[in-house]
C-alpha cells in the first residue's frame, strides 16, 4: 500500500507539473528523492521517539529481553523449534517458555517490518525540498501547492497498509462501532500485557477502525486541497499550508482514539499537531502577503520561491 501510495502520488505531481509551468522531469527526480527521505525520516522518528529504540538495541543483543509470547494454546514453549514451527519467533525463553524474535541487529534498516511516524518524514523532506527546489529554481511555494493535494492523497492510500497489518490500531470501544483482530495481531499482544484478555481468547477486545478513520480523513482532506483550495487559492503555497493546518487537526483528533500510542496525557503526534497548526496559518498568512497571484502570475517562468 505505500508504494501504491508513492506511485499514484508522484504520478498525480507528474501530472500537475506543466500546468505549474515547472520541469516535470526535474520533478518526477525530486520526487523519488522525497520518498527515500520520507521513509528515512519516518523511520528515524519511530525508532527514537515511539518508544522502540531498546527493542532494537535488545533485538540486537539479547531478544531475550524482548516481551515474549506464549503458545497459542497458553502453554509455555520448551524448545526453539516450537516457536520456529508457529511464527512465533526463533528463540524459547528457558525459564519463562515464552516465544521471542531471533537476533537480528539489521532489523532497524529492514523497513519493510514496519515502524513509521508520518511526521518525522514530512519534517526530514522539508528542508531539502527547499534547498533542492531553490536549487533548481523549480519555485518552492508552486512545488509545495503540489505537495498539499499529492500528501494528503498518498497517506490516505497508505493508511490501508496499517489497517491490512493491523498497526496503528484504536483503543477499546462498543462492539456496535468496533472491530476484533486476530490472536497473534498488535492490538491482541497489547491487551494481553494490558490484562484485559486471557492468552485463550480467540480475538482482541473490539477497538476503534482507527486505521479506516485516518485514510478516510486523509481523502477527505485531499478533496478538500485538490478540488476546493488548489483552484481557488489567491497566493503560492496556499495549498500546503492549508493541508498542514487540516492535518495537524485531524491528527490530533484521531490520536484521542488510539490505542497503540501513548502513556502521557498527549501523545507524540499531538505534540507535533499543536506547532504544525500554528506553523501552517502563520505561514498562510504570510504567503498571502507576499506571494499573491495576481502579482506573480503562472504564466511567469519558476524562480527560486515562485
Amino acid at each position: 500500500m505505500m508504494t501504491l501510495a508513492m506511485v499514484v502520488g508522484i504520478l498525480l505531481a507528474w501530472h500537475r507539473a506543466r500546468q505549474m509551468e515547472i520541469d516535470a522531469n526535474r520533478l518526477l527526480d525530486f520526487g523519488l528523492i522525497m520518498v527515500t527521505l520520507g521513509v528515512i525520516g519516518s523511520r528515524i522518528l519511530h525508532v527514537l521517539a515511539e518508544g522502540y529504540f531498546w527493542d532494537y538495541v535488545h533485538l540486537c543483543t539479547n531478544p531475550l529481553l524482548l516481551d515474549g509470547d506464549l503458545l497459542p494454546s497458553g502453554l509455555k514453549c520448551v524448545s526453539d523449534l516450537e516457536c520456529t514451527t508457529l511464527n512465533l519467533g526463533g528463540l524459547c525463553h528457558p525459564e519463562a517458555g515464552t516465544c521471542h524474535p531471533a537476533r537480528d541487529c539489521l532489523r532497524v534498516l529492514k523497513v519493510w517490518y514496519g515502524g513509521f511516524a508520518l511526521y518525522g518524514g514530512i519534517l526530514f523532506c522539508i528542508p531539502f525540498g527547499i534547498w533542492y527546489t531553490m536549487k533548481y529554481k523549480m519555485g518552492v511555494w508552486r512545488v509545495a501547492d503540489i505537495a498539499g493535494f499529492v500528501l494528503p492523497l498518498s497517506v490516505g492510500i497508505g493508511r490501508l497498509g496499517c489497517w491490512f497489518g493491523g498497526c496503528c490500531y484504536g483503543g477499546v470501544c462498543d462492539p456496535d462501532v468496533g472491530v476484533t483482530f486476530a490472536r497473534g495481531s498488535l492490538a491482541y499482544a497489547r491487551q494481553i500485557e494490558a490484562g484485559l484478555i486471557n492468552a485463550d481468547a480467540l480475538t482482541s477486545l473490539p477497538v476503534h477502525p482507527a486505521q479506516l478513520w485516518s485514510s478516510g480523513i486523509n481523502l477527505l482532506i485531499f478533496a478538500l486541497t485538490y478540488f476546493v483550495i488548489f483552484p481557488r487559492r489567491k497566493a503560492h503555497g496556499e495549498t500546503f499550508w492549508w493541508y498542514l493546518i487540516l492535518y495537524g487537526c485531524a491528527r490530533f483528533s484521531l490520536e484521542l482514539m488510539r490505542g497503540d500510542t501513548h502513556d502521557w496525557y498527549l501523545s507524540l503526534s499531538q505534540l507535533i499537531a499543536l506547532p504544525v497548526i500554528a506553523i501552517g496559518a502563520w505561514m498562510l498568512a504570510r504567503c498571502r502577503r507576499k506571494y499573491p497571484l495576481k502579482e506573480f502570475p503562472l504564466s511567469e517562468p519558476t524562480g527560486r520561491w515562485v
